[in-house]
């Protein structure tokens, strides 16, 4: 039980990201259709965070090595058990003694292999026929994933197969006509097309005791797993769903198409040239490929009928015959390509394949169904004639060899002939255009799943039914807090992790109301009472609102800590929470402080007892300071961040106190999170991690940029149509994009004289003025739309928009940056106006409004209209060097988010660190 040979220093490596991560231990069936399924979920699993040890035997390793595939990542480690089976070679000449060894010989060496692991799985994932792998998690207080790698249907059967009455089982009965069509829902519920006679091969099998043994133990397992995407099946899984009491989940399809071999634009191996430049001079959709795995099953008599029949149907033919090509060649002549092996999935994808000639394996099925290629089915044993019941009858994407079969088990060449040319014909006869048509359909949803199980979205619920790692989110109330913990949120799930969101029942009331897609179903959303005034007045008495938050959730919060299930295993909380690090700390419970404003404005914050009187907020400013010294000579990391920018901030004497108080808080907890990326404000971070004592992670942008309504290619809703048909209807970049907040802080002197400098300044503008909508569009005229919503980062996103007026929130900020879109600045209170000067002075991506700031604290509108036209002038330079910086910052969000990014990174390494601690 060796480690996998190679380098020291790897396994060592592996066994620190063990102990940081969420453990695996994958143990599949000694087949290459049960273990090639089980490393393609591993893959996956790897992706999203979790550290996988792949448990095969020994002659098990040497073939994956010597496989032609890509090597498994390095969070996948390939371990050992000895040879206690049967070699792979002879198997098939004595199939259940070969069983048998695998059902009571593995067992055994793999709990030894357990006891050996450097550190304690959190779970095991199997393949449903080794059910002594429930048994040691049961033994040992590990929960189990089983992993079904048949179709959902055959399972089905398999499950349920007591319901069937025996005498209907008999050799004889199934043989029976009359007897052989009755159909199984009748027994098997959700198998609307399937007959009784689909289970012969499996009800006299001689490893049917075996496999009914294994179906057994899958009560007792904690989850189960389909290698099947959910719109395959879909009456088949809601139906186990109902039946069986754990989680049932599809993931699949666990097929190769995340390796790099599927991208038919990388070079061929040497093996591989022949066959592929034979593929690439042939007509598109005019190659029938053929493949029926090993045809150990197949008469002589049957493969040459199946040459001949090829022949005689002038279809080219792409054959892989293992072990007999050349004497299949020698038979095929010309009219095809005969090889021992070959890439199937990409030759699948290959636009001169057409069809593909299947044993209906389900692994081969579902390469079939991801490449769009209706079949011709030929099965030969256990579950395959279930999967051709699929794909003729289910999903009507393929024709059945074996409904030609004569009386000698032999389907004549005639026949193969003439089903070839029903699935190849391309002159557009009305069954095969019908399949074509189906095929994409499902070739559509399984890219889908495809995409799905790439985001997370089909391994992160299965992982948070595994995992220990149920995280307690509570924002600040505010929506400018519960929205970036939300999209934090939504990534944290993505990655395998459950969480509790806790609002007021209030703002439980204003997010379901709100005009996004709901939370994901990891995603548990929990109320405490509404013990803080409403939302619609908290501004007429901002300090007494900031009171009750401080002194009033905290009570209802730790209530509803004592009813979760389970426990959580850290709480995130916003850093304005003060009260939450201190429950965390005494229920023992790590805490994440997530501050949903800049780096730049916490470390000010952080560093005020370093700025010489400013803590005094009735004190004048000592003499040697003035309001344009900048902070950097006090606070490491802000370079351009000047006095002038804070001293009006301590002076809001409540809410600054109450924000010191919530930062003296802060380093009693045990993880800080940024919504910002780390490639925003690097200097700050780099200060901020050298001086804090606990974890400092960036996760940001923390915006919607996972939401599909990001997506400008999605179709608008009613209340959207006007104002995307208007920005379609501009030119390129020609539109600026106004939003201030609430405008509580602006007068109404200001607002006309904006509105005045907007339509004095030619560029068309779309403006959102919350509650006031109605007389802006008054004053502006025609000159641009205006708006009481929108769905701003699809606005910036918008082709049309080429500058936002904003009030420097620190989310509408991430937002233009991850859009890429200038700004011309006109920050209002808090920690806009050091937002404002990151914008304009750090990253020189946009103009400042508050630089023209008259006697009486007014900008005029000629100003504002010169400012304007400076932002959006197309062949200015200094607007031209704002875009190319904004579009460098754009790159740089998008490079962070995406995995290896900065980031993504920071989410598994916070995630990582909350494993270990539990561990």
């Amino acid at each position: 039980m060796d480690r996998h040979p190679g380098n020291l220093d790897a396994s060592a490596a592996h066994a620190t990201a063990v102990a940081a991560s969420c453990h695996v231990v994958a143990v599949p069936y000694p087949g290459r259709g049960h273990i090639n399924p089980m490393m393609c979920l591993c893959h996956l699993l790897a992706a999203h965070g979790a550290i996988v040890t792949f448990v095969v035997t020994e002659e098990w390793l040497a073939l994956l090595h010597a496989a032609d595939a890509v090597p498994p990542p390095a969070a996948v480690c390939l371990r050992t058990i000895p040879n206690v089976i049967p070699s792979e070679a002879g198997r098939a000449a004595d199939f259940p003694s070969f069983l048998d060894a695998v059902y009571t010989r593995m067992g055994d060496p793999f709990e030894r292999l357990l006891d050996e692991l450097d550190f304690p799985p959190a779970a095991i994932i199997a393949d449903s026929y080794l059910s002594w792998a429930v048994a040691a998690g049961n033994r040992r207080g590990i929960p189990v994933a089983l992993l079904v790698t048949i179709s959902p249907a055959a399972f089905s059967v398999l499950y349920h197969f007591d319901r069937i009455p025996s005498h209907l089982l008999s050799p004889e009965a199934v043989s029976d006509h009359v007897a052989g069509e009755e159909f199984l829902a009748q027994w098997v519920p959700g198998l609307i097309s399937f007959r009784l006679a689909d289970v012969k091969s499996i009800s006299t099998a001689k490893t049917l005791k075996r496999a009914l043994e294994s179906v057994c133990w899958v009560p007792k397992a904690q989850i189960i797993l389909f290698t099947s995407f959910y719109e395959l099946g879909a009456r088949v899984i809601d139906s186990l769903r109902s039946e069986l009491s754990c989680p049932v989940y599809s993931v699949g399809p666990c097929i190769p198409y995340m390796m790099p071999q599927v991208n038919k634009s990388i070079p061929c191996s040497g093996n591989d040239v022949d066959y592929f430049s034979w593929l690439d001079s042939q007509k598109e959709r005019s190659v029938l490929y053929v493949s029926s795995g090993s045809f150990l099953s197949v008469l002589e008599s049957q493969m040459e009928e199946i040459a001949m029949g090829l022949r005689a149907s002038e279809t080219k033919f792409l054959w892989v015959a293992h072990g007999n090509s050349p004497r299949m060649q020698e038979v095929c002549g010309k009219s095809g390509f005969v090889v021992p092996w070959c890439d199937q999935l990409r030759v699948l994808h290959h636009p001169s394949v057409g069809g593909f000639l299947t044993h209906c394996g389900w692994n081969s099925i579902l390469e079939a169904i991801f490449a769009g290629v209706p079949m011709l089915t030929f099965p030969i044993a256990w579950d395959q004639p279930l999967n051709s019941r699929l794909v003729v009858d289910e999903w009507k994407i393929g024709l059945s060899l074996k409904e030609k079969l004569q009386k000698d088990d032999i389907v004549g060449r005639d026949d193969i002939a003439m089903l070839v040319k029903r699935l190849m014909d391309s002159n557009g006869g009305v069954q095969s255009t019908e399949m074509r048509r189906r095929a994409r359909e499902l070739q559509t949803a399984s890219l889908k799943a495809n995409q799905e199980a790439a985001q997370g979205r089909k391994t992160q619920p299965m992982a948070a039914a595994l995992s220990t790692c149920h995280l307690v989110a509570v924002p600040y109330p505010g929506r400018g807090h519960i929205n970036p913990m939300m999209c934090l949120c939504r990534l944290l799930a993505a990655h395998g992790a459950l969480v509790t969101f806790v609002v007021t029942e209030e703002w439980l009331a204003l997010l379901r109301a709100t005009p996004a897609p709901p939370p994901p179903s990891a995603i548990r959303l929990r109320t405490i009472p509404n013990v803080i005034p409403s939302e619609s007045g908290r501004a007429a008495d901002i300090s007494g609102f900031l009171d009750a938050v401080f002194t009033r959730m905290g009570d209802p919060f730790e209530r509803l800590l004592d009813e979760l299930e389970p426990a959580p295993a850290a709480i995130v909380a916003d850093s304005y929470l003060p009260w939450a690090v201190a429950v965390g700390n005494r229920r023992g419970i790590p805490v994440a402080s997530l501050f949903t404003m800049s780096a730049a404005f916490f470390s000010v914050f952080c560093h005020l007892d370093r700025v010489p009187g400013l803590l005094r907020p009735q004190a004048a400013v000592p003499d040697h300071v003035t309001g344009e010294d900048l902070l950097a000579q006090w606070i490491p990391g802000l370079p351009s961040l000047s006095l002038a920018d804070f001293i009006p901030l301590i002076r809001m004497k409540k809410v600054s106190e109450r924000a010191l108080e919530a930062f003296s808080w802060i380093p009693k907890a045990q993880t800080v999170l940024f919504t910002t990326f780390y490639e925003l404000e690097p200097r700050v971070l780099d200060s901020l991690r050298s001086e804090l004592s606990c974890p400092v992670y960036s996760v940001g942008p923390c915006i919607p940029y996972m939401l599909p309504q990001v997506n400008i290619s999605i179709p608008c809703s009613s209340n959207e149509e006007d104002y995307f048909s208007w920005l379609d209807s501009q030119t390129e970049r020609s539109v600026l994009y106004v939003s201030l907040g609430s405008f509580l802080s602006v007068s109404e002197s200001q607002m006309e004289e904006i509105a005045m400098g907007l339509c004095a300044s030619q560029p068309k503008f779309l403006w959102v003025a919350r509650g006031d909508s109605l007389r802006i569009q008054q004053m502006c005229a025609r000159s641009g739309l205006v708006v009481p919503w929108c769905d701003q980062l699809r606005v910036l996103h918008h082709p049309s928009v080429g500058g936002f007026l904003t009030h420097c929130g620190w989310n509408s900020t991430l937002e233009a940056v991850f859009a890429g879109v200038p700004m011309l600045t006109f920050p209002i209170l808090w920690d806009q106006m050091a937002n404002s000067r990151l914008v304009v002075e750090e990253w020189k991506v946009g103009l400042s409004l508050k630089e023209k700031l008259g006697e009486n604290n007014v900008i005029g509108r000629d100003d504002i209209a010169m400012l304007v036209k400076r932002l959006m002038d197309s062949n200015g330079l200094e607007s031209t060097e704002m875009r190319r910086r904004a579009t460098e910052l754009r790159m740089a969000s998008l490079k962070a988010i995406e995995e290896g990014g900065s980031s993504c990174t920071g989410i598994i390494s916070f995630l990582h660190g909350l494993m270990k601690r539990n561990n």
